[in-house]
């Protein structure tokens, strides 16, 4: 399944992911919401393909299908690093004080975050 950001708005980040075009019809998604550390902060079942959270802070998404039959699907690549108002807002104080432009700090932060990431699914 390919993940994609709906919207954010109101401290809140949307999530949307394709509908997979193999196997038996999804009827529902385990969705999980990772943190900037790796950690696992939120599991939710939904039945559409959209999530939202008001989760504060740096985060990825990944997504398991399920069935009718009571199948799961293993869950997707984790989506690009999403980057919440809360923390936009402390990203861009920390910036200032560097005297960095904005777009170079958080691009700079994530590739840091790529780089010392943990997959919480490895090892699974």
């Amino acid at each position: 399944m390919k993940n994609s950001i709906l919207a954010c708005f109101l401290l809140a980040i949307t999530f949307m992911w394709d509908v997979p075009d193999t196997g038996n019809p999804p009827v529902g998604y385990v969705v999980e919401l990772a943190d900037r550390f790796g950690q696992v902060v939120e599991t939710a079942t939904v039945t559409t393909n959209t999530y939202t959270t008001g989760y504060e802070g740096t985060l990825l998404l990944s997504v398991s299908a399920l069935d009718g039959l009571g199948g799961q699907s293993v869950f997707s690549e984790w989506s690009n690093l999403q980057i919440s108002d809360t923390e936009k807002n402390y990203l861009t104080i920390h910036a200032n004080k560097a005297h960095v432009r904005l777009l170079f700090f958080i691009s700079t932060y994530a590739e840091t975050m790529a780089e010392v990431w943990e997959d919480p699914h490895e090892g699974n």
